[in-house]
């Protein structure tokens, strides 16, 4: 069995979301899998052009009421199954849509799924009423790549993260700019009051991870202080993405 989050990007006339929502997890809690933890309502995408454009159009082709007026949105469930089992993958998959195959579409979206989510021993053995969605990214020399890794394991531990998900190999920082940006500002900050090892950011690697645990971003980020040693500077960031919740009969 294996624990993953599934996300749905859906678009949806704005006006409609309270419908979209209920109609999302009444699909979704009838899965042939454990539904874990859901998005606790849907969230706004803003800085995803194509595959809004992408859905309108989709709408549009099934004859939707003012598809360029639809708004592109996010949700996101963890989910335990089988999901190994090719038959199993389609028809829990099939559940985090709007609708079957077969029926006419609702709210034109689109679904993925993560890698299996990791469970540290430090999790807490019972899961808390919510859990924050993180992303935690590291930039540094890609030479630091075995001590960013147990940097982040430190962190996982002292959050007391439920699950986590880890990018062990990193890229170069430029591919991924709206989130290594801030970490380039703070990295030439500390260069030129002569800290950290003055290299220059936009060369340095990216490595991000993911955690669901109770505590919030800024609780959180309060945990990963900058190292900013001459032969090892890593610079960290905690941000929110999604909050869910674990109380589903609600």
């Amino acid at each position: 069995m294996d624990t993953v989050l599934i996300t749905t990007l859906f678009v949806a006339p704005p006006a409609r979301l309270t419908e979209a929502y209920e109609l999302y997890r009444t699909r979704a809690n009838a899965a042939d899998a454990a539904v874990l933890a859901q998005s606790t309502h849907p969230r706004p995408v803003t800085d995803d052009p194509y595959t809004l454009w992408e859905l309108r159009s989709e709408a549009a082709f099934y004859r939707l009421t003012q598809p360029q007026k639809m708004e592109l949105f996010e949700l996101r469930s963890l989910v335990r199954y089988n999901s190994d089992d090719d038959k199993i993958f389609d028809r829990v998959h099939e559940k985090f849509f709007f609708e079957d195959h077969d029926e006419p579409t609702v709210f034109p979206g689109q679904v993925s799924q993560s890698p299996s989510v990791k469970l540290p021993e430090s999790a807490p053995e019972r899961m808390p009423g919510q859990l924050n969605y993180l992303r935690i990214s590291f930039l540094s020399q890609e030479t630091n790549a075995t001590t960013v890794s147990q940097t982040f394991q430190k962190f996982i531990e002292k959050v007391a993260a439920f699950a986590y998900l880890e990018d062990t190999e990193g890229c170069i920082s430029s591919e991924n700019p709206k989130i290594a940006g801030p970490l380039w500002v703070r990295n030439s900050t500390h260069t030129a009051a002569g800290v950290g090892d003055g290299a220059f950011p936009l060369a340095k690697h990216l490595w991000v991870g993911y955690a669901l645990c109770e505590a919030s971003a800024d609780e959180a980020a309060a945990l990963l202080p900058d190292r900013t040693d001459p032969d090892c500077t890593i610079l960290g960031q905690v941000e929110q993405l999604d909050t869910l919740t674990t109380n589903l009969a609600e």
